[in-house]
């Protein structure tokens, strides 16, 4: 299935490119996926995150498994962290 694709082009490298990475493909994983290629999933999500992930990340925070949620919130304060560093090194920029 696209899932089983998803997780294998993840695991064997194919998904070099971020900006390739199917909105609805993290979905899928969120909602059916297994515990492991949830994790990988909300990583790659992380990693290469974009505003139209926000339904997959939902998704995680609200899985069965406590492991699962646990990783999601980790990966949402990452990229919060990620924004307000930005913002920081702007404002300092927008200063001098």
């Amino acid at each position: 299935p696209k899932v089983e694709r998803l997780y294998d082009d993840i695991i064997l490298g194919r998904d070099e490119n971020g900006k390739n990475y199917s909105v609805q493909s993290f979905y899928d994983v969120m909602a059916v996926g297994n515990r492991a290629q949830k994790r990988v999933a909300l990583g790659r999500m992380t990693a290469a995150f974009r505003a139209d992930f926000a339904p997959a990340f939902k998704i995680a925070l609200q899985d069965n498994d406590p492991t699962v949620r646990v990783h999601a919130a980790t990966a949402i304060t990452k990229i919060e962290n990620m924004f307000y560093d930005r913002l920081v090194k702007l404002q300092t920029l927008a200063e001098h």
